[in-house]
């Protein structure tokens, strides 16, 4: 997913928060942070800055292992493309490669139990239309034949793949919105979009907050602005939700917050795919 964001900003360090990955790769949070810490100890990634206040961590990645330009040779579903004669061409395809293998991938039939599993989602999409033997399986994947035979017989079974006796592929029709339904993860990665998206506008609100008790000059707690009461010239940490809820004792109170979040939530607050999402915020 850095990869991705690297070619998008034309940068190899970018920002990108774990929540942010977590949505671009289809895995939960947590996941997320694991596998950026494992692909820093294997040195795959740096971590220049680490996460501050509203801004994520900064990582730099490795452009000589992590995007590498021999797409060529690793697909067997297509003709061997012709040698790149600019910068601006190879960045195009690696872009439209990785973006299309991370719309392959992340999809509620491959998060976790009862679904297939990212690892499914991995190879699903190394597949294409046109057949790919067990033997190239195995070497664009990293694994070993058993393992890409277990996980290969599980998407033919949920028929998600078709096997024939020159390999694997994908059928032309797209299957996995049906095998979702069928598994009852239908909708799960949109509930954790719409889950992060509330996390994201409650640190937002403390953090505004906190600039509001940090101000030398401010109002009282009684004339602030209540929830979409902004003015024209808002004080340091007015927001449009206005003054953060507290408790009795004067305590940030973190599940009323969450549930006046949850009470304005629209039910389409979440409507672009994240990798949509991705691109758009590094195309503006």
């Amino acid at each position: 997913m850095l990869s991705i964001l690297a070619l998008q900003a034309l940068d190899v360090t970018v920002e990108a928060d774990i929540r942010r990955l977590a949505l671009l790769a289809g895995i939960g949070r947590e996941t997320a942070r694991t596998a950026l810490w494992a692909l820093a100890a294997d040195g795959w990634v740096t971590r220049v800055v680490p996460a501050d206040g509203p801004h994520g961590a900064t990582w730099c990645v490795r452009p000589g292992v992590v995007i590498h330009s021999a797409t060529d040779t690793d697909r067997s579903q297509v003709d061997p493309r012709p040698a790149v004669g600019s910068g601006t061409a190879e960045r195009s395809i690696l872009l439209t490669d990785l973006t299309s293998r991370t719309v392959a991938s992340s999809h509620d039939v491959f998060s976790c139990a009862p679904a297939l599993g990212v690892f499914a989602g991995n190879v699903f999409a190394r597949l294409g239309t046109e057949t790919t033997d067990l033997g190239m399986v195995c070497r664009l994947v990293g694994a070993t034949k058993e393992q890409a035979l277990f996980v290969l017989d599980r998407l033919v079974v949920a028929g998600i793949v078709l096997r024939s006796k020159a390999g694997w592929r994908r059928p032309r029709q797209d299957r996995r919105r049906k095998v979702s339904r069928q598994l009852g993860v239908d909708g799960r990665l949109a509930v954790r979009a719409k889950t992060y998206h509330l996390e994201r506008q409650l640190w937002g609100w403390w953090l505004s907050e906190e600039a509001w008790m940090k101000a030398p000059r401010r109002l009282s707690v009684r004339s602030r602005p209540g929830p979409g009461q902004l003015g024209l010239l808002p004080d340091i940490g007015t927001n449009v939700y206005g003054a953060h809820p507290r408790t009795a004792a004067g305590r940030a109170d973190y599940r009323q917050a969450r549930v006046l979040l949850e009470s304005l939530a629209a039910p389409d607050d979440i409507s672009a795919t994240p990798v949509q999402e991705a691109s758009a915020q590094n195309a503006s």
